[in-house]
């Protein structure tokens, strides 16, 4: 395990680095990677599998199971009585022919674009000569990924606010964008039923702080654990911030202002902060509809969709 590898967060007080000074402090607290349990799986999986094996067939096992058992949850929480109150659009679901005809189409989605996309990424960094460590004992400590995932996570958001925006274009949205919009009433699993050209375009965001970040495969897989967390919460169609870590990031927009987007259609662009919004006035609908819904909490009066 790499235990000197030097990490800078750029906020530097009286020539300090504060994030380095932090993770200096909490190292000693805090295990490194799980022991031993984790480092007896990883290593065998790399004495078992080959690199192209592990980089491949692997990443793609790492999105199905996060996506999945993010998503899995939400659909359930459906059947459950006690749940009703966390769901975002009361008493509006999808009919389980349409969950099941989006399911149909993500599977085709993971095993036809996912995949050869993450096929042409490897050897992509093979014929550049861009050798990215897999091995045990060159694995970053699993606090080194904190701030590593927050930096992944404002690069996609950049990405996505804009390219998503561009996508609600009336010259595009109707060929290609609509189709993500089938169900205005989301779910889990709707979070990557979307056109190709949707899927590509929207997917470069998730490549741009790689460069930057990317030393070790774990890393990788950890960005994609995380992306997928993310996508499936803020489409997942309940409010449950107890669930998801990533709530308690400052300016995380969450289910409800996702959820807003797909009834609202022109508001709230960016995957999963709300800085852009907030920057470009994009977010006024959203802040209008929460201050009524607020405001009826307290009064004790259910806000209607035309209400909102």
């Amino acid at each position: 395990m790499n235990t000197t590898e030097v990490y800078s967060s750029g906020l530097q007080i009286g020539g300090v680095d504060v994030g380095a000074t932090a993770l200096s402090l909490l190292s000693p607290l805090a295990p490194l990677n799980p022991q031993p349990a984790f480092k007896h799986a990883w290593e065998s999986m790399t004495d078992r599998y080959t690199e192209y094996e592990i980089a491949t067939y692997g990443s793609l096992l790492v999105q199905v199971i996060f996506y999945f058992g993010t998503a899995v949850p939400a659909f359930l929480f459906q059947f459950m009585a006690f749940m009703k109150k966390y769901k975002v659009q009361q008493n509006k679901q999808h009919t389980l022919a349409e969950q099941w005809t989006c399911l149909r189409q993500v599977l085709v989605s993971k095993s036809c674009i996912y995949l050869p996309l993450i096929i042409a990424l490897f050897y992509a960094v093979q014929f550049l000569g861009l050798a990215v460590p897999y091995h045990y004992e060159t694995m970053p400590a699993w606090y080194w990924m904190l701030p590593r995932m927050l930096f992944c996570l404002m690069c996609e958001d950049t990405w996505h606010y804009w390219a998503h925006r561009a996508l609600h274009h009336k010259a595009i949205y109707g060929r290609v964008h609509k189709m993500h919009h089938t169900y205005n009433v989301p779910f889990g699993m709707a979070a990557e039923y979307a056109h190709p050209i949707e899927t590509i375009v929207l997917g470069v965001g998730f490549f741009i702080p790689l460069p930057f970040v990317c030393s070790h495969l774990y890393v990788f897989w950890c960005w994609l654990a995380t992306r997928m967390i993310q996508t499936t919460d803020v489409h997942s169609g309940f409010y449950t911030p107890w669930l998801n870590p990533l709530y308690l990031i400052p300016g995380y927009g969450g289910v409800r202002f996702h959820d807003f987007h797909h009834s609202y259609f022109n508001a709230n662009y960016a995957s999963t902060f709300t800085f852009w919004d907030w920057v470009c006035g994009t977010d006024k609908p959203f802040q209008v509809a929460e201050a009524k819904r607020k405001a009826a909490e307290v009064s004790g009066k259910k806000v209607t969709p035309k209400e909102e």
